[in-house]
């Protein structure tokens, strides 16, 4: 699958608490690329506006983004 936005490829998807788990429809992806979230939408990625997820989704996504700058850096 490819980043909605930068469109760089992304082989690896895996849940924090269960690598065994797939993405299903529905679940929101971060590109460690670009930093974009993306979301799964019939078996692909599409970018989103975060403004648009609910308010706790979007504080989990900004500790998510504190964390890929500091990775990445």
């Amino acid at each position: 699958m490819n980043c909605g936005n930068c469109g760089k490829k992304l082989d690896e998807h895996s849940n924090i608490d269960d690598d065994a788990l797939k993405p299903k429809e529905g679940d929101i992806s971060v590109c460690l690329y670009c930093g974009e979230v993306n979301q799964f939408i019939n078996g692909k990625l599409e970018l989103v506006d975060v403004k648009d997820l609910p308010k706790d989704t979007q504080q989990y996504l900004l500790k998510i983004e504190r964390a890929r700058q500091k990775t990445m850096t």
